[in-house]
């Protein structure tokens, strides 16, 4: 039986990231990219061995159980929650050998998991600090305006409850019960249920990134540390670190949570840091959009995922970042520059000190240049 990797998610960065792990690990990776249009720059990359673009789920759904994938064992690896959850509800009429991220049916499956106040509360029942935080749904907004909203006199973000139903843009930051109202009322038109957060005034943010095997193994090799971000939330300079002594109890405490929830699949937990103390963001049960990093510093975390589901047979020096690695999301960093003066010292010191960067890879170009140059 032959072994494929493949990577299904939208034509985004994410999913770039995930094709160049497993390339760089000389898999011949399989591309299946969610979008209404046939043109896609991920599908540019040079690892790249075979892709579909497909419109929606049941078109992925058709082709997953088509007979190209007949007598092989396929290692999934989805880039969004979205995918996730869709290809979850699915997972009971996939005919071939389709191995999808799992988690605990008892603690009500994906949908349950990727929802954030479940698992904020599921966070904070295993220990873990969490800042406070409501569900609103769009029938509940009157109560909770008459009952909870008059007692919060703290800045407050208000996000989707779930993932896979928003952007990084639909957070917002209120400093007011006014501005909390409207902002709720806003997100109520495009999506049903909210979470209303305590905003915590964070030193800096950093996120696990990680794998959960299916022997029970939870590899966190390193740590992100997010340095720098433009107005919308989007991190642009970031550093991958190891393991210091200081955050060792945090890292066994967020391991012993994933085997908790017996997830299997790529992860990423983010946290904010006030004072040498965490609070729980959220976890993402998919590959995290940064993970490349990680792959940069030494860690394939994807290509362990993949070895781990074939056989199993993961080294220990694997395991180990080799190095620091410095990350710009330079798109993020260009838009930054545009929304503040531009300082042209700073602007030369973060790109030459930058080992990775998001989208740009002088080892793998044309999704680069034809998501930006259009050179060709």
């Amino acid at each position: 039986m032959n072994e494929i990797a493949l990577v299904i998610g939208e034509d985004h960065y994410n999913t770039l990231g995930l094709v160049r792990s497993l390339g760089e690990g000389n898999l011949p990776v399989h591309l299946i990219v969610k979008s209404n249009n046939s043109k896609s720059f991920v599908s540019k990359s040079k690892y790249i061995f075979k892709y579909w673009v497909k419109s929606d789920i049941n078109e992925i759904v058709e082709l997953l159980n088509g007979e190209y994938f007949v007598d092989r064992k396929v290692i999934v690896f989805c880039s969004s929650d979205q995918i996730v959850n869709e290809l979850d509800r699915f997972r009971g009429v996939l005919i071939h050998d389709i191995v999808l991220p799992k988690i605990s049916m008892k603690l009500g499956g994906f949908d349950n998991l990727t929802n954030k106040t479940f698992v904020t509360t599921l966070a904070d029942e295993h220990g873990i600090t969490v800042p406070q935080s409501w569900r609103v749904s769009r029938e509940e907004l009157e109560s909770f305006e008459k009952n909870i909203l008059n007692n919060i006199s703290f800045k407050c973000i208000v996000k989707p409850a779930k993932s896979e139903f928003g952007v990084k843009d639909d957070i917002r930051i209120c400093c007011n019960q006014e501005e909390i109202s409207k902002e709720l009322r806003d997100l109520f038109t495009r999506m049903d249920v909210v979470q209303v957060q305590e905003f915590i005034d964070k030193d800096i943010e950093i996120n696990l990134l990680g794998a959960a095997l299916n022997n029970g193994d939870v590899i966190i090799p390193g740590i992100m540390y997010k340095l720098k971000h433009n107005k919308n939330h989007y991190e642009f300079y970031s550093e991958i670190r190891e393991i210091d002594n200081s955050k060792r109890e945090l890292v066994n405490l967020i391991s012993s949570f994933v085997k908790k929830i017996e997830y299997q699949g790529l992860f990423g937990v983010e946290l904010m840091v006030v004072r040498n103390k965490f609070y729980f963001l959220e976890i993402n049960l998919r590959n995290d959009a940064n993970s490349y990093s990680i792959t940069n510093g030494g860690v394939n975390l994807p290509l362990i995922y993949f070895i781990s589901c074939v056989n199993g047979n993961i080294t220990k020096q694997n395991l180990v970042l080799r190095n620091k690695c410095n990350y710009v999301n330079e798109i993020a960093y260009f838009k930054y520059l545009f929304e503040t003066k531009f300082e042209f010292f700073e602007f030369f010191k973060i790109i030459l000190k930058a080992d990775c960067f998001m989208y740009f890879n002088k080892k793998d170009i044309k999704p680069f240049i034809y998501k930006y140059l259009k050179f060709f």
